[in-house]
């Protein structure tokens, strides 16, 4: 007796089709997230935050907006979402790293292990080295911790983004941040 069920019907929606490849299945998850963030974004900073929060007429100074922060973190959503649209667009067109150049990233829970630990390291660390230092610190391990492709742009990113960090921080918000027991 024969089945009238057939494998070769059509797939539920969701699933990949059997002949697209992985880096395809990477390249369309990766452009997905890039725009939403790049939607979501603007969305936040040209319609939410404008109708949602109430900015008094004159201030001394920006930081002291009531409005800043979150104009800030939709800005930083904003461009993380161009910056990982640019990176998909350009590698999907560019040849990518030689195999075996990148170091093999930590698999499944060893790799959430090792980031639990990197942050308590990072807890641990701050009175001692401040926290630029271990900012730096820790964009370096988190980025080794995923397999980064490009170790010269981590490297790049873990120095400048902290010693940014701490000068806006220090002269425009006018916050101390700790800077340890070697600087205080």
């Amino acid at each position: 007796m024969k089945s009238t069920m057939s494998n070769s019907g059509p797939r539920p929606e969701g699933r990949m089709s059997g002949n697209e490849s992985r880096s395809d299945r990477v390249f369309r998850r990766n452009l997905i997230i890039g725009m939403t963030l790049v939607f979501l974004g603007a969305l936040f900073l040209l319609i939410i935050i404008p109708i949602g929060i109430k900015v008094p007429g004159h201030l001394p100074k920006a930081a002291t907006s009531p409005a800043m922060w979150p104009q800030a973190a939709a800005a930083l959503l904003l461009a993380a979402g161009l910056i990982l649209t640019a990176f998909v667009l350009t590698d999907r067109y560019l040849k990518g790293p030689t195999p075996g150049a990148r170091p093999e990233p930590l698999i499944g829970n060893w790799r959430l292990v090792a980031g639990v630990l990197i942050m308590f390291v990072c807890w641990g660390l701050i009175p001692i080295l401040g926290l630029p230092a271990v900012s730096a610190l820790a964009l370096a391990g988190f980025g080794y911790l995923m397999g980064t492709s490009r170790p010269w742009l981590l490297g790049v990113l873990a120095v400048v983004l902290p010693a940014v960090l701490y000068a806006f921080f220090t002269w425009a918000a006018n916050v101390p941040v700790p800077l340890g027991l070697f600087l205080e």
